[in-house]
């Protein structure tokens, strides 16, 4: 299919007879790979429910995988859970600015606030070093970055180095010959957050790069909910690596060339490390001088902006090792749509089937696909208990999957009878995507519980094998769903059904209602 595409792609439209033919072959083998994975995911669907009895317990469906790795197993990583929005930048910015030969970053969304912009120009900083760098955004997340006109020039100035890779996963124009085969594909995303430092420390979760995922709601009560694992080891490294590149080299990944057109923008580049590394260490704003007075709007922006952030004081004492836990810990990597892997979808659904005592699910989009709900029904049968804790109608950006929500929720919680519903109210956004099977594994990363996870969108993950890190993170589940959290709950004897309708001053209610009456539409979130 990438023979096909390419022959296609540069095939010039002067010689239109030849592109036309050429793109009808490319369509027809996309449609023959998606009716290849849509039998494959009918033949899987019928076969989990086939292997469900003879899975073994969640530490035997961990070993099973990480035996299947060999030289790039790691059995005594270093792995840090983290919940704390300036906790996950520091740790961020501290990899990056030690890095000293490598830098592998992939971002869904990277915004051109004080932290992306500080981000991107720590990163010239490094080119500037020598580093070899690799950086990919999604053109749907990063449309300011990712579209030229909107770009400012900000993506092509660090492509002007010899040493640094920038592309642009999926940009418009390599989607509209595929709308037609598959709709999907147009709205098809990197959804990845990767962060890999010299080979070695690696930083992946559910935050992107922009002041709602980094800013604490002490700062800012609109903040997010989200987490982050911070890795240091050669071999799991490695393995995201794997998942990087597998992203990075596909057909649907386009170069960002050093643009004539574009502003120079290395002097805005500079000024948002600098005054980043200015607020990190307290050193107060930058100043506006002779010599950067030529951007002192953006000085004043972003100086205004980090100024803000008045508790944003731990960066000196942020240590990367401190609280983490040593550990079995591996990948599990899903290509986008175009791409034939999904590990993280199978192994979710063995770690289900293989639960003894519970099963605890934090998610922002709750769309229960087929093989998850299956497997859910299977582990309600055998009485393991399900909690799950997911936005509410109050605090979602999602009005599509809340509507999906919305209209399943009742059929949910009657099928699946063990399973019981938490919300997030009265607070920023819940961003998290994290899982605890039975106290001993923990699983965090971009994996939302959707149709556009499982079958569009590339996704990564970290799995941990230690009770300690599993009951950390089912413990700071716990604390959210007893704190800014309502239940959803079907009418009894004792009390009336309270449900997504029953939330206290929803966002768009109405949008929700009327999006609930297109089931059909359920797919494509």
């Amino acid at each position: 299919m990438s023979d096909a595409y390419y022959k296609y792609k540069n095939t010039s439209w002067l010689a239109f007879p030849v592109k036309a033919v050429r793109g009808v072959t490319y369509r027809l083998k996309s449609l023959a790979f998606t009716k290849t994975r849509s039998d494959q995911e009918d033949f899987l669907l019928a076969f989990e429910a086939v292997q469900a009895p003879f899975v073994p317990a969640v530490e035997g469906v961990f070993d099973e995988y990480q035996n299947k790795l060999q030289d790039v197993a790691d059995e005594n990583a270093s792995v840090k859970l983290i919940y704390g929005n300036y906790e996950s930048w520091y740790a961020r910015w501290k990899i990056v600015s030690e890095a000293r030969s490598t830098l592998d970053l992939q971002y869904f969304i990277v915004e051109n606030d004080a932290f992306g912009l500080g981000l991107l120009g720590l990163c010239l900083k490094k080119a500037r070093e020598g580093l070899q760098i690799r950086i990919m955004v999604d053109m749907r997340g990063s449309n300011k970055m990712s579209i030229k006109l909107m770009a400012k020039g900000y993506l092509e100035e660090l492509a002007k180095f010899p040493n640094v890779q920038v592309k642009i996963y999926n940009p418009i124009q390599t989607s509209l010959i595929s709308v037609f085969a598959d709709i999907r594909k147009i709205v098809s995303s990197n959804h990845d957050k990767i962060l890999i430092a010299d080979g070695t420390n690696a930083i992946i979760g559910g935050r992107n790069i922009a002041d709602e995922y980094l800013v604490d709601p002490i700062d800012d009560k609109e903040a997010w909910r989200d987490t982050d694992v911070l890795i240091i080891s050669r071999e799991v490294s490695t393995q995201l690596q794997k998942a990087f590149e597998e992203e990075f080299e596909q057909l649907k990944a386009v170069e960002v060339n050093q643009s004539i057109f574009g502003a120079n923008r290395v002097k805005q580049l500079d000024i948002g490390w600098q005054t980043m590394e200015l607020a990190l260490y307290l050193r107060g704003p930058l100043p506006i001088t002779e010599k950067n007075k030529g951007q002192s709007s953006l000085i004043k922006q972003l100086n205004e902006q980090l100024g803000k952030y008045k508790h944003m004081t731990g960066y000196r004492s942020f240590e990367p090792s401190d609280k983490s836990h040593r550990s079995p810990v591996h990948i599990l990597d899903s290509n986008s749509l175009n791409g034939p892997r999904n590990d993280i979808t199978e192994n979710i659904v063995r770690y289900i089937d293989g639960s003894r005592r519970e099963v605890v699910i934090q998610n922002p989009y709750i769309v229960l696909t087929p093989r998850a709900e299956a497997a859910l029904k299977r582990a309600a049968k055998r009485g393991i208990p399900i909690l799950v804790h997911t936005n509410s109608p109050q605090t979602s950006d999602s009005f599509p999957t809340e509507a999906m929500l919305y209209r399943d929720w009742r059929s949910i919680l009657r099928d699946i009878p063990t399973m019981r519903i938490f919300a997030m109210v009265n607070r920023g956004q819940l961003h998290g995507k994290n899982f605890a099977f039975d106290s001993q594994i923990g699983i965090v990363g971009t994996y939302n519980f959707d149709f556009l996870s499982e079958k569009v969108n590339s996704e990564v993950v970290a799995v941990v094998k230690s009770p300690d890190f599993a009951q950390e993170l089912r413990g700071e589940i716990v604390s959210d769903m007893r704190g800014s959290s309502v239940e959803y709950h079907l009418a009894n004897a004792d009390s009336k059904e309270f449900g997504p309708g029953d939330v206290e001053n929803p966002q768009k209610m109405w949008l929700i209602k009327l999006i609930a009456k297109m089931g059909w539409l359920k797919p494509l979130f």
